[in-house]
Formats: C-alpha cells, structure tokens, sequence
C-alpha cells in the first residue's frame, strides 16, 4: 500500500488547532531548553580535549557548543514569551485574517522582492563572509570537477611523476584511476557542470547564491499549487524558508545541498501540473538531480510520489518515471567508468573492477554495527537543525502532522520525503562533520516550509484569537532572526572560515616548487591541501605523511621545497589538536627526512 494511503488510516488528533499549535510551542520550548543545557554542559569541557576526541571525529559537537548555544538562549526566551502569550488568549480575533498577508496583486512583486533580497544577501556572504573559499574537501572536490569541466574534458590526465602520490596531492576522498592516468572528483558530476556553465559568465562562485534564490520563488510556486486561494500560504512559506540562517548561509558555501533544494522544488513545481509537459520535464529534471553529488538523496525524496502513482492506478506514468530512474541511477552510478571509457579509452586486460561496482560496493561498506557509537551525534545534528532555522517552523509542523488527514496529499508524501530521505544519513552517516545547520538535511528545507505553511492554513481557517498570537509571534521571530541571528551566524561563519581562507592564500603565495605541509595535527586535516586537477599552478601542496620516504626524498631532490609545520599552521589561525593520530607507520620517520638536510629548500 502507498505510503500516503497508510497515513490516511492514522487516527487524527481532535483538538483544534490552537491547542495544538500551544502544545507544539511546549514542545520547541522544551527541545531548546534541553539543547541549552546540554550546550552548557559542553562548555564546562576543555576546548583542545573536545576537539581531539576520537581524533577530531566530534566536529559538529565541537560546532554546536560554539555557535549553537549562544542562540539555543535567544530561542528558548523567545519560546518562553510564545508560551506565555498563548496561554492569555483574550486578545480579539481580527475582522480580516486575509489582510495578515499582502493581496494577491502583490504576490508576484513579494516574491521576487525577497528573493532579490536573498541573491544580494547570499551574494556578498560569498565574498564578504565565506571568503570564496571551500573549506571542506566536499566543496573543493566540487569546485575541482567544475575546473575539469571548463577544460573540455571529463576527467583530468594525471601527469605520470606525480600520479603515484595522488593521495598528498588530494588527501581523503578522491577518484584516481591510475590505469588510465585519470583523475577527478569522486562526487557524480551535476553539480559541478552547473557551477562550470556559470562559470562561463564568471558566476561560478555565485552559483548556490543564484540557486538559493531561486529557491525562494520556486517554493512560492509551489505553495500556490497546493493551496490556490491562499496566498498568505504561499508567502508564509517564502518566509520561513528564507530567515533560515541555514538556507541562507548554506547557500555562501561549496556545497551541492543548495542545488538539491532548488531541484527538489522545481521538480516538485513541474510535477504538480500534472500534465505532460509538467511529468516530461520533471523527468528531466529528476535525472540530473540524482546526479548532482550523491545518488540517495533525490530518489528518496520522490519516492513517496512514485508509490502513490503505483497506487492510484497510474501505470503509463509510473513506468514512465520508474525508467527514468532506473536509467539515472544506473548512469550515473557508472559514471566514473563511463567518464575514464570516453577520457582514456577501454579499460586493460586485467584491470580493475568496475567504478560503478566499486561506488555500490563503498556505499554499502558504510552500514555497520561500529555506526552505532556515533548514533548519539544525529541528536546534534537534529539540533544543530533547528538552531539554524526560522523556529517558528516546528509548532506549524506539530499543527501539520496532527491534522494529517486534512492536508494535500502532495504535502503528505513530502513528509514521507522527509522520513525516507534521512534514513541512509542515520544508519551509514550519523557524524556530518562540518556544516551551517545540519546539510544532509537541507534537501528539505523546502518540504518542512510546505509542511509548516499548511499548519498555519489550519490555524488561520478557525479565525480564533491564537491567530493574533501566532501571527505576531511568525513577525516578531522572523525579525528577531534578522537582527540579531543573522549577524551572529555571520560572524560564527567569518571566524571559523577566515584562517583556513587565509592559510591557503599565504600557501599558495610562496615562491617555491613544493610546499610540504604537515597536517598531523590540524583538526580537520584536508582544508589546507589545495592542488589545481591539471597541477598547472605553482607551488603544488603535499601532505607529506602520506608519501613514501623515498617518494619524499625525491620530491626533495628535484624541486624547490618549503615546509610548513605545526607552529606555522597554528600561527596562521588554522585549529590544531593534540591528538595520538598517525596517518601512516612511517609518520616521524618523513618529519626527520621532510625537516633535514635532505630537502633543497628555497
């Protein structure tokens, strides 16, 4: 049975929806004064210990206590007035609920209003706050597959003398077929053709800037679909998508989460015809967003949608989207063979198993009983989530889910969306690492907007005295974010960002064939390395512990050579740990050959 048709059996909840908002608003104050308190605790821990713990492991427990506790405060005074308020409901109902909202003639000009607003703003954060800089591998990985794509090619050729130290050169997750002396982003490669397109008008950095805005009007389109008389829905979910310091500060970074919630929505927008047109270019769509960076994430999200096709009885449609899924998945989970075949050639007799066996096989590696000990970090994560959204959103949804039954079905297989789509992230991926927010959620961002706008279309159809309440708790929270959670998520981002930015500027400044770079102890090891994919650029930057000592002397012997250590490192702003964490056995071993007379230094 269809996920939706089960739901529509679940017993609802009979109390109207005031109460059910009061009761929601209990809840958030609840979940705040908890992730308080535990932020409080955190802080009572050494710093330099909670970051070398499981050799660096607790980066987003680390993130929490510094930049969410500050805001869990703000957020639980606020929900304290909320809670406060609704429980003196004698202030009148107003005569015009509708006019809580602009009219319908100014819907369009709102909508591209606030999402001019939020380029402008996206924009210059870019610059300003995120520096340009990709600190995470995600975001360079990404960012290096943009430049292979603006070369014309697939993959990068790999020069022959530098192709066995490929894991110096681009530490961690990285693709490496070294048969065909290729190389590239280990992520499918939507994303980064996106960025490259824009990159031909010089928007290339600009790329989830222009993508989160667009967001905003794709989400307002949307809403307008679900509930056509009902503007004041379609704004309202404009607005809690948009004041989500996560939506906006995600949007400054690298990452190919913002490309997942502009292709969500308008996948979403396009299906919701529900025409030819409509399913013929949602397909399209729905293709390339399986191929942006991960495989999951789109295909769960539009997997609710599918099972009420099989369910309605819609076969020619749902054999239409099933082969085109199918097809995306299938394509793009090859794509690294498909990519090396056309880049260099069949594979050699003997060679390696296939990419794409090789990218399920990895995949399914990551279930495994030794996730369970980092279970506890999704309660972060989920915290981390709600710090970094427009509150307000949770009591709308607690209204949502309790009047199940009433909502658009399209509004109930988002929520299905929602359940599914996180699966894979809590059994193979609890720990996020770094991130604004909580990432692997941002795909739904949009989704808990919709969720969110329905709670307050039943809350507006009592035209009760709440609604004053709530409305003005909506204005009054959404401005407190703008004036004061924006400009402290703003400077958290500045801090954090500024010496990994600067770090690798003054890197990749120094005059020299080579930097050696020892990263044993920096807290997050793989934002100091930076190489250009066709090692075009001077000088190239090697994490030496993770060469050979011969392969050390060499590079030693033939190229000017500077070496920057842990004092320099730290001196730059780059965070260190004392940690016991080897990277190989030979770790002291290339210190002594990387720091001695061996190597010709400039």
């Amino acid at each position: 049975m269809a996920l939706a048709h089960v739901a529509e059996s679940m017993p609802a909840d009979r109390a109207e929806p005031g109460a059910l908002f009061r009761r929601g608003s209990w809840i958030l104050l609840s979940i705040c004064a908890l992730g308080l308190a535990i932020g409080l605790a955190l802080l009572s821990v050494e710093s330099g210990t909670l970051r070398a713990a499981l050799n660096g492991l607790l980066m987003t427990v680390v993130m929490y206590r510094d930049q969410d506790t500050i805001w869990l405060a703000v957020c639980v005074a606020f929900s304290l007035y909320l809670c406060w308020s609704l429980g003196r409901t004698r202030a009148p109902a107003p005569s015009r609920l509708a006019a809580f909202w602009p009219p319908k003639p100014e819907l369009t000009r709102f909508t591209w209003s606030i999402a001019a607003l939020v380029l402008i703003l996206v924009g210059i954060g870019t610059y300003l706050i995120h520096h340009a800089h990709d600190v995470a591998i995600d975001e360079s990985l990404l960012g290096l597959q943009a430049r292979i794509f603006l070369s014309g090619r697939l993959l990068a050729s790999a020069p022959e003398e530098w192709s066995a130290m490929s894991r110096a050169l681009f530490p961690f997750i990285f693709f490496h077929d070294m048969e065909h002396g290729v190389w590239g982003s280990v992520y499918r490669p939507v994303h980064a053709a996106i960025r490259a397109v824009f990159s031909l008008v010089s928007l290339g950095t600009l790329t989830n800037a222009i993508l989160t805005a667009l967001s905003v009007v794709l989400i307002v389109g949307v809403a307008r679909r679900l509930w056509p008389g009902r503007q004041d829905a379609a704004i309202l979910a404009a607005v809690l998508l948009a004041t989500g310091p996560q939506f906006l500060f995600t949007g400054m970074t690298g990452f190919a989460w913002p490309a997942h919630l502009c292709l969500n929505l308008l996948w979403l927008w396009l299906y919701l015809r529900d025409d030819r047109l409509g399913h013929g270019l949602a397909a399209l769509v729905g293709f390339a967003a399986v191929g942006l960076h991960q495989i999951n994430v789109h295909p769960l999200f539009v997997l609710p949608f599918m099972l009420s096709l099989v369910w309605s009885r819609r076969w020619w449609l749902s054999l239409f989207y099933a082969s085109t899924y199918s097809a995306a998945v299938l394509i793009w989970s090859m794509w690294h063979d498909i990519a090396v075949l056309l880049s260099a050639g069949p594979a050699v007799a003997g060679g390696s198993p296939g990419q794409g066996q090789e990218y399920v096989r990895h995949t399914l590696s990551l279930i495994g009983l030794e996730k369970l000990v980092l279970q506890p970090l999704m309660a972060f994560n989920l915290l981390r989530l709600l710090a970094w959204q427009n509150i307000m959103i949770l009591p709308l949804i607690y209204v949502a889910m309790r009047r199940w039954s009433s909502a658009p079905q399209a509004v109930r297989l988002l929520a299905w969306g929602c359940i599914l789509m996180m699966i894979p992230y809590v059994l193979m991926m609890p720990n996020q690492y770094y991130a604004w927010g909580y990432r692997y959620a941002h795909g739904l961002l949009g989704s808990f907007a919709l969720i969110a706008a329905h709670g307050w279309v039943m809350l507006s159809e009592t035209g009760r005295p709440v609604v004053v309440i709530v409305r003005r708790a909506i204005i009054g929270f959404t401005i407190l974010v703008l004036a004061v959670g924006v400009p402290l998520r703003a400077v958290q981002m500045e801090s954090f960002t500024r010496p990994f930015a600067e770090a690798n500027r003054h890197i990749h400044a120094l005059q020299t064939d080579v930097v050696l770079v020892d990263v044993g102890k920096v807290w997050f090891p793989s934002t100091v390395i930076r190489n250009d994919p066709f090692l075009a650029d001077r000088p190239l930057v090697l994490s030496f512990l993770y060469l050979t000592p011969d392969q050390l002397r060499q590079v030693c012997r033939d190229y000017s050579v500077t070496v920057i250590g842990d004092e320099e490192l730290a001196r730059l702003g780059v965070v260190m740990v004392d940690r016991d964490y080897s990277f190989t056995e030979n770790d002291e071993a290339l210190r002594q050959i990387a720091n001695g007379p061996t190597c010709r230094r400039t």
